[in-house]
């Protein structure tokens, strides 16, 4: 009977002592554009070809012990492409392909975050593209860094998707013959710490 209520006792005890402990705050985040990466690459007969999104954003809610509160949403300026190649850019921002006058923006919005065992994450959620959402499980690391004796958080990672899932790539361009479907993904954000004032605007 002693030993019951000794277990009582200390059940009762980690119950108070748990009650007590505050929630780990979920701090937001912003991506600082003059710090951060948004790159693909794609092969074009034969070839491997590389751009950039020069604007784009990244908004990061996160607490590594509230990963169900945590979130990733990023939005992308998709006429802000750059492969270099003045002429490339203005095909691929045409209808046949990204279709830029009727969808601007791309986006991914998480739905969860998860840990893998490895100590990254995943952020699984929808990519829209052209008007198209998908189901995207994208990984990436997490982890803060110091430059010029400030604080950020860096995200990198990379994934691959199928382009013509979001059907970019129209009469012509819906042949792989000689532009992949497959695009790969890369991303180096930097993120900045938002203040509750600025995280409210």
């Amino acid at each position: 009977m002693r030993r019951y209520a000794s277990r009582l006792l200390l059940i009762g005890c980690c119950a108070v002592l748990a009650a007590g402990q505050e929630p780990q705050p979920v701090a937001t985040y912003k991506s600082d554009a003059t710090r951060s990466s948004l790159q693909f690459s794609f092969r074009q007969a034969g070839a491997v070809n590389q751009g950039a999104f020069k604007q784009f954003t990244v908004v990061l809610r996160f607490a590594p012990n509230r990963l169900a509160a945590s979130s990733l949403a990023v939005n992308v300026d998709i006429a802000s492409l750059d492969t270099r190649d003045p002429q490339r850019d203005d095909m691929l921002r045409g209808a046949e392909l990204f279709a830029v006058a009727t969808h601007p923006q791309a986006s991914f919005e998480s739905t969860r975050l998860l840990r893998r065992k490895d100590g990254r994450y995943e952020a699984l959620g929808k990519l829209r593209i052209r008007g198209v959402a998908r189901e995207l499980r994208l990984p990436l690391a997490i982890s803060t860094v110091r430059r010029a004796g400030l604080t950020f958080v860096n995200l990198t990672g990379s994934t691959v998707i199928r382009r013509l899932d979001f059907g970019v790539g129209q009469g012509d361009w819906k042949s792989t013959e000689w532009v992949d479907n497959e695009v790969t993904i890369r991303f180096d954000v930097l993120l900045t710490a938002v203040t509750p004032s600025a995280a409210g605007r």
